[in-house]
């Protein structure tokens, strides 16, 4: 189902109530910019799919990765999805997609895919972008997307210090909170593997890493399998977010691969098609899966998703997750296909080693609703604490000490 909205602030009529009635308008002066809500991700396929080539969007911005979302895990977790795209002369040139759940007594609007996807925030064309007007026009539109949500805060990260300023330039009715966060996107730039490994790899990196393939080598024949088959994809993810579910229960963070919607939505995702193509590495030692890591290509960037090391100790001991990002980014460099491996949020020792390019992410909790300022301002209380501890050692390493604890107290037996 489709609805045009309007900008009472703009047309200058009275304040609209929630529910979008079919208007049409121009947001500023001989702009001609209309706003169209979406209450389903198919009924906007045709000009989201149009926007995303146009704007280069990010898997996370994907209609591929919102249809996944929709058919499983955003149904299992009681959430509606909410579309909204601007056109300018009939051209869309805008999109927001909103996943709407309730908490409590308010209906909190995220990023479709919630956690999972890190780097959403709105899409928009680059001839919108451009134009004197442009910011403008996104504050306009932005502010009748709110006025017509049916929820009461919206929370989302935008990649990117400009994008942040873009979306947050708003004449608001209600509270903001915006800032960066912790810990930023980290990409690689791939090229040909005799140029991309020394100049991303220090020596003695790479002395390390072939020490971990001796000591694999030493305990059965290595090999390293890439496959992008959809089907085989789908069917090795099962035992793969077991492993990772095992994996954050052990460590005290909380587990979201465990959830059988979660597991659901990424074989669908290994399978949607529509511009995707699902990567699966794994390293085999000998009959013993040691590492593998489910990636996703889409446009000229592949999206690592999902990694999980083996329990296994002698396995883990030789380091294998070392030993499969070389492979698997030594593969992708000699494929030729892609650009960028986009490695997601936070840091480790993997990162460390092969990325190149660390971007800023921004978040934002606007609450544009009465119901809407308790759930705002708990939000934004949590990210300031999050920011807080990890900038501060010791609060980080007190925080993973009690986290360990607390896994520990769990996993133990009761006497």
């Amino acid at each position: 189902m489709q609805r045009s909205i309007v900008s009472p602030e703009i047309a200058g009529t009275a304040a609209p109530e929630r529910k979008a009635r079919p208007a049409a308008a121009e947001l500023a002066a001989g702009s001609g910019l209309r706003i169209d809500a979406f209450e389903t991700i198919e009924a906007a396929a045709r000009p989201w799919q149009a926007l995303e080539r146009n704007a280069g969007a990010g898997l996370f911005q994907s209609h591929a990765w919102a249809r996944a979302w929709a058919a499983t895990a955003g149904p299992a977790h009681g959430e509606d999805i909410e579309v909204f795209v601007g056109y300018l002369d009939g051209v869309p040139v805008l999109l927001n997609t909103f996943a709407i759940k309730r908490d409590g007594l308010s209906r909190i609007a995220f990023p479709i895919g919630g956690i999972h996807a890190a780097e959403c925030g709105g899409l928009y064309a680059p001839e919108l972008l451009s134009r004197p007007d442009g910011a403008r026009l996104i504050a306009d539109a932005r502010r009748v997307i709110a006025g017509r949500l049916s929820a009461g805060v919206i929370l989302e990260p935008c990649l990117g210090e400009a994008a942040l300023m873009a979306e947050t330039t708003i004449a608001r009715r209600g509270l903001a909170f915006a800032g960066s966060l912790p810990d930023p996107v980290q990409l690689c730039h791939l090229a040909p593997w005799e140029v991309f490994d020394p100049a991303h790899r220090k020596s003695r990196h790479r002395a390390e890493d072939r020490r971990s393939a001796a000591r694999l080598s030493r305990i059965a024949p290595v090999r390293f399998e890439v496959t992008t088959d959809p089907a085989a994809c789908a069917a090795a993810l099962g035992d793969l977010l077991r492993q990772k579910s095992l994996q954050f229960r052990a460590a005290g963070i909380p587990d979201r691969y465990g959830d059988p919607a979660v597991v659901a939505f990424f074989e669908r995702l290994a399978t949607v098609g529509a511009g995707t193509e699902p990567i699966l590495g794994t390293l085999h030692v000998g009959e013993r899966v040691a590492a593998t890591i489910f990636s996703v290509g889409f446009g000229e960037t592949v999206f690592g998703l999902v990694t999980a090391i083996s329990d296994d100790a002698e396995l883990r001991r030789g380091a294998p997750g070392f030993v499969a990002f070389e492979k698997y980014l030594q593969a992708l460099c000699e494929g030729g296909r892609y650009r960028t491996v986009d490695f997601g949020v936070g840091d480790n020792g993997l990162k460390e080693r092969w990325c190149d390019d660390a971007r800023p992410l921004s978040y934002r909790y606007e609450i544009i609703g009465p119901s809407g300022i308790t759930a705002g301002l708990g939000a934004a209380a949590t990210e300031i604490a999050k920011r807080t501890v990890k900038a501060n050692p010791r609060l980080a390493g007190f925080y993973r000490r009690l986290r360990r604890h607390v896994a520990e107290r769990r996993t133990s037996p009761r006497t």
